[in-house]
């Protein structure tokens, strides 16, 4: 973007639509313009939490919390030369079988209950899934990239 930075990264996934305890597998693909000194190439199984409500003041209120963080290390601390082809990291994360214990209970009764709670005090819960990758650049721009996954039960 607007042509600066150390480079450019890319995501690729076996598929889009997961379980808990199903393996995410992928490809990172990073390309280094100019050389630099970086923390690591990371991978990490991201999930987000946003709760919309009105509060005590009546004005809307929103909080984000992040519910789930498997990360990976592909590569570590080093000096990146540039590369005319991409360098590729695969990668397989396992989602942990609890990962949905925050947004479900289990129990069809008890989630439609909560929901028509959330719906009566006005309050709305969201949460992203997502697959984060960053060349971690210390002191400046990380080169990352994020994308949405889906998680179901």
């Amino acid at each position: 973007m607007f042509g600066f930075g150390v480079g450019k990264i890319d995501v690729k996934l076996n598929k889009f639509n997961f379980k808990p305890g199903d393996t995410i597998e992928g490809t990172v693909s990073l390309t280094i313009k100019k050389n630099s000194k970086a923390n690591g190439v990371k991978v990490a199984f991201v999930g987000t939490e946003t709760s919309s409500y009105r509060g005590a003041n009546g004005r809307n209120q929103t909080s984000t919390k992040t519910i789930c963080n498997v990360e990976q290390e592909l590569d570590s601390e080093r000096e990146y030369e540039a590369t005319q082809m991409p360098r590729d990291y695969p990668f397989k994360i396992v989602i942990p079988s609890d990962a949905l214990r925050g947004t479900s209970t289990g129990n069809q009764t008890a989630d439609q209950v909560v929901g028509v709670f959330n719906m009566l005090s006005k309050s709305r819960k969201r949460t992203k899934w997502s697959i984060k990758t960053k060349l971690d650049i210390p002191m400046g721009l990380d080169v990352a990239k994020e994308i949405q996954i889906n998680l179901n039960t």
